[in-house]
Protein backbone atom coordinates (compact mmCIF):
# COMPACT_ATOMS: atom_id res chain seq x y z
CA UNK A 1 0.00 0.00 0.00
CA UNK A 2 2.30 2.40 0.54
CA UNK A 3 4.28 1.63 -2.72
CA UNK A 4 0.92 3.54 -4.27
CA UNK A 5 1.19 6.24 -1.71
CA UNK A 6 4.90 6.94 -2.86
CA UNK A 7 3.68 6.64 -7.10
CA UNK A 8 0.59 8.42 -7.03
CA UNK A 9 2.61 10.71 -4.50
CA UNK A 10 -0.74 10.89 -2.30
CA UNK A 11 -1.05 13.47 0.74
CA UNK A 12 0.14 11.49 4.02
CA UNK A 13 -3.58 12.30 5.55
CA UNK A 14 -5.39 11.27 2.93
CA UNK A 15 -2.94 7.54 2.18
CA UNK A 16 -3.89 7.02 5.94
CA UNK A 17 -7.48 7.56 5.67
CA UNK A 18 -7.46 5.34 2.60
CA UNK A 19 -5.31 2.54 4.61
CA UNK A 20 -7.67 2.10 7.51
CA UNK A 21 -10.15 1.75 4.52
CA UNK A 22 -8.95 -1.24 3.31
CA UNK A 23 -7.06 -4.35 4.21
CA UNK A 24 -4.80 -4.30 1.03
CA UNK A 25 -1.21 -5.29 1.47
CA UNK A 26 -0.01 -4.73 -1.94
CA UNK A 27 -1.75 -3.87 -5.12
CA UNK A 28 0.33 -5.87 -7.79
CA UNK A 29 -1.21 -4.94 -11.10
CA UNK A 30 -4.29 -3.04 -12.83
CA UNK A 31 -6.66 -5.48 -11.94
CA UNK A 32 -5.98 -5.56 -8.58
CA UNK A 33 -6.10 -1.67 -8.47
CA UNK A 34 -9.29 -1.40 -10.33
CA UNK A 35 -11.00 -3.93 -7.68
CA UNK A 36 -9.28 -1.32 -4.81
CA UNK A 37 -11.23 1.62 -6.04
CA UNK A 38 -14.46 -0.48 -6.82
CA UNK A 39 -14.88 -1.53 -3.41
CA UNK A 40 -14.04 1.79 -2.08
CA UNK A 41 -17.03 4.50 -0.65
CA UNK A 42 -17.83 6.25 -3.63
CA UNK A 43 -16.43 9.59 -2.43
CA UNK A 44 -13.20 8.27 -1.45
CA UNK A 45 -12.95 6.35 -4.46
CA UNK A 46 -13.72 9.70 -6.54
CA UNK A 47 -10.90 11.60 -4.42
CA UNK A 48 -8.77 8.59 -5.07
CA UNK A 49 -9.45 8.91 -9.07
CA UNK A 50 -8.50 12.60 -8.63
CA UNK A 51 -5.17 12.51 -7.36
CA UNK A 52 -4.42 9.43 -9.66
CA UNK A 53 -5.34 11.17 -12.59
CA UNK A 54 -4.83 14.79 -11.30
CA UNK A 55 -1.65 14.82 -14.10
CA UNK A 56 -3.24 13.57 -17.03
CA UNK A 57 -6.76 15.58 -17.16
CA UNK A 58 -4.95 18.89 -16.01
CA UNK A 59 -3.28 18.29 -19.58
CA UNK A 60 -6.84 18.47 -21.33
CA UNK A 61 -8.94 21.38 -21.93
CA UNK A 62 -12.07 19.52 -22.02
CA UNK A 63 -11.99 18.38 -18.43
CA UNK A 64 -11.65 21.99 -17.07
CA UNK A 65 -15.28 22.70 -16.03
CA UNK A 66 -16.06 18.77 -15.60
CA UNK A 67 -17.24 17.62 -12.31
CA UNK A 68 -15.19 15.49 -10.04
CA UNK A 69 -17.11 12.50 -10.38
CA UNK A 70 -16.80 12.73 -14.09
CA UNK A 71 -13.28 13.08 -13.99
CA UNK A 72 -12.13 9.96 -11.62
CA UNK A 73 -14.70 8.14 -14.15
CA UNK A 74 -13.67 8.74 -17.53
CA UNK A 75 -9.82 9.00 -17.05
CA UNK A 76 -9.23 5.52 -15.86
CA UNK A 77 -10.54 4.78 -19.64
CA UNK A 78 -8.46 7.09 -21.00
CA UNK A 79 -5.59 5.39 -23.30
CA UNK A 80 -2.18 6.82 -25.11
Amino acid sequence: MEKIRKEFCLPLDFYNRLKKSLNYENLKDKKEFDTLINELPHKLAVEVSLYIYEEKYNKIKFFKKKSAAFISWICPLLRP
